[in-house]
């Protein structure tokens, strides 16, 4: 995989800067294997008019992946992801980030994605 995996004693999980077409590929034909993904993305919506997304993050659980999309400006494989139905999305802003995706890249979601907005938990007083 032609990434670059970010080091350091804040990555507990193995971290990857996806950030040209090789890597884009490779990286993909890993996370379509996953029966689910976190997703999250960035946009520039307080410094630009016109927003756009920036960096998109998706975990695994077993890895998490960094998508430059400033670099990689063209982001239509990661259809092969938001497409499936197999693969459930947690999704925390699910509207804003989806919105985004859509506006964007013109990602597909199909009614088998599962949207949610996560919440955080915390344990219960006894």
């Amino acid at each position: 995989m032609k990434t670059s995996q970010l080091t350091g004693e804040l990555f507990e999980v193995p971290t990857y800067l996806i950030d040209n077409p090789q890597a884009l590929s490779d990286a993909l034909d890993e996370i379509t294997k996953a029966p689910e993904i976190a997703l999250d993305t960035e946009n520039n919506s307080l410094y630009v008019y016109q927003e756009r997304v920036c960096l998109i993050q998706i975990s695994t659980g077993k890895k998490i992946y960094l998508f430059d999309t400033v670099k990689l400006k063209e982001m239509s494989p990661l259809n092969a992801v938001t497409s499936d139905p197999r693969i459930i999305k947690y999704i925390h802003g699910a509207d804003y980030d989806v919105g985004g995706l859509k506006r964007d890249f013109h990602c597909v979601y199909t009614d088998g994605a599962h949207r949610h907005p996560v919440k955080a938990r915390t344990p219960r007083a006894r």
